[in-house]
This record gives C-alpha cells, structure tokens and sequence, in this order.
C-alpha cells in the first residue's frame, strides 16, 4: 500500500523498522496476527517454519540441546544491535539489506540440514528472532493445547512434537510447554482425541481438536 518493498524474511521483519527508524507495518502485522493467533503464527503463517518442520519429519525424532533456545535470544539481540549499528553508521539500504538476505539465506540451509538429521525443528528452535518474540506475545493469546481427556500413557505425541514442548513432564501436567506452536500434531497423534486447541480453556472445534 506505501509501495515500498517489505521483504517478509523473519531476520528482516525485526531489524528493518530499527534500521529505517520506522516503516513498523510488518512488525506491527506480526504483533497484531499474534496476539490473535498465538504462537500458531510460527507453525501456521511462517514458510521458515513450515519449511523447518518439514525438514525435522525426516528424521526420528530426539532432544534438542539445553542450550539451543537460549542461542536464540543472542540471535535477536545480534539482529537487533547490527540494525541499531547500520543506522547510527549511515551505511546504505544495500549493505543493510545485504545483511539481512545474509542472515536468513545462510542460516536456514544449514538448519534445515541439523533438523533433517536430527530431528528437531532447528532454525525455529534456535536461530529465529522473531520465534522468540512469538513466543512471548504467544503467552498473552488464548489459545492452548490442552489434555481434554484421558492419557493412555503411548507418547505418541511427544514422539511427533519437533519443538520438543511435549515431554513427559509436560504430558504429566497436561500442556505442553510455551516452546508449543500450535502445529496441533500432537493433537492428530493422540489416538485418544485427548489433545485440542483450547480458547480460554474450553475445547475448540473439532477441526481445530486435531480429530479427523
């Protein structure tokens, strides 16, 4: 609508309004599709993730380290400060924009190759910036998983998760952890139908609950 060009590159969406000093839609569409959709704008919206997820079915399924979601959060803090960087440098659109394509187009290939062979949702886990954003507006949306019924105890949708927001502990509680995108895979695996997306607590429709 401004006609200007707004690359919907996760990297680029966060660190492109810090560089501009403004031009906020996208980061604003992102905040706004959010908080209405919870952490589902991950699994439900992003191509990176789709993609990411993907990749990890193709392989068996396993932890991913302690230590990949906190390398996240100096991903976000590294976009953020290069972007803030460039502008206070003056450096021109094309070198900010270089870096940017750089950041997104160099790390996926190469997270998508760790979630092929592992397993886990790599990139989502680790490396986007705005994942974790998504997770924190996440928690303010009313969406959940939630055990709606009785738990047969087969693991079937810890062995699906790629988030690995499903555990035993969490399956104990009956939720999965905030690191949970709504992907409702759990939800298809549950022999059972134990597993839905709620709103405000009550069970959503069926299509939603992940029966068929």
């Amino acid at each position: 609508l401004t006609g200007s060009l707004r690359l919907p590159v996760p990297g680029l969406i966060a660190a492109g309004p810090i560089y501009r000093g403004g031009g906020w839609f996208m980061l604003g569409l992102f905040g706004i599709s959010t908080l209405l959709v919870g952490a589902a704008w991950c699994s439900q919206l992003c191509y990176f993730g789709a993609w990411d997820a993907t990749a990890a079915q193709k392989s068996k399924n396993s932890p991913a380290p302690p230590w990949l979601p906190r390398l996240r959060l100096g991903v976000l803090a590294l976009t953020v400060i290069t972007a803030l960087t460039l502008r206070l440098a003056g450096a021109p659109t094309v070198a900010a924009l270089s870096c940017g394509l750089l950041l997104g187009l160099l790390l996926l290939p190469c997270a998508l190759l760790v979630s092929r062979g592992r397993g886990y949702a790599s990139y989502c886990l680790g490396l986007c910036p705005l994942g974790l954003l998504g997770r924190w507006l996440g928690r303010i949306s009313p969406w959940r998983i939630r055990r709606i019924g009785p738990c047969s105890g087969c693991h079937a949708c810890i062995r699906v998760c790629r988030q690995g927001a499903m555990t035993e502990k969490t399956l104990e509680s009956g939720a999965p952890s905030t690191a949970c995108h709504l992907c409702r895979d759990c939800a298809h695996a549950c022999p059972k139908q134990s597993l839905a997306v709620t709103w405000f607590g009550r069970p959503s429709s069926a299509a939603w609950a992940g029966s068929v």
